[in-house]
């Protein structure tokens, strides 16, 4: 009986805080076919399964063979998640511009962050001997860059994501992606 009530308050809590999302997630598609003269390919409207958040994703194809998807999960704080898929043969090196491309376009950065260089603070992460490290290592490699992305007066986290993957096993040799959260509790 006990679990019964339980499940029906984590039920109830559930649609309550889905209902009260206060946060809006705004249209990008026209911004991110302008900054790549490139289309997006796909915007999906989806929904959290663990908290039914509105998320809002965009894949676009750029023109050098790579793949952005930018997703927005905006309900009682701001995620922002931008990941870059990299076919074999490129490089990390024009990463830092494609994320700054994005990031300047989204809500987050530009109430949160607007003062900050985003492709200084990217491409001096891309250049660290932490990052370079790791370029040629297989496997998954996380870089907190919160001393570098932060907000006054809200609570803030950002984190950068490398993945290498094997070559030859998918048609892509790497993965970064940047997550920016603001607010919360």
């Amino acid at each position: 009986m006990k679990m019964l009530w339980l499940t029906i308050f984590f039920l109830l809590a559930s649609n309550i805080f889905a209902e009260s999302c206060k946060i809006e997630t705004f249209d990008l598609t026209e911004a991110l076919q302008s900054a790549e003269n490139s289309k997006v390919l796909t915007v999906s409207n989806l929904t959290d399964a663990y908290s039914n958040e509105p998320i809002r994703r965009y894949v676009q194809l750029l023109s050098d063979g790579s793949i952005v998807i930018v997703e927005q999960k905006h309900c009682l704080m701001y995620n922002l998640t931008i990941t870059i898929l990299l076919p074999e043969g490129l490089s990390t090196d024009e990463v830092p511009v494609k994320l700054s491309n994005v990031l300047n376009k989204t809500v987050a950065w530009n109430k949160w962050f607007k003062t900050l260089d985003s492709i200084k603070i990217l491409r001096s992460e891309f250049s660290s001997k932490r990052f370079q490290s790791h370029i040629g290592q297989l496997g998954s490699y996380s870089y907190s860059l919160d001393n570098k992305i932060v907000t006054k007066n809200e609570n803030s986290e950002a984190v950068l994501r490398l993945v290498n993957i094997e070559s030859g096993i998918l048609p892509f040799n790497q993965i970064v992606s940047l997550y920016i959260g603001v607010g919360g509790l």
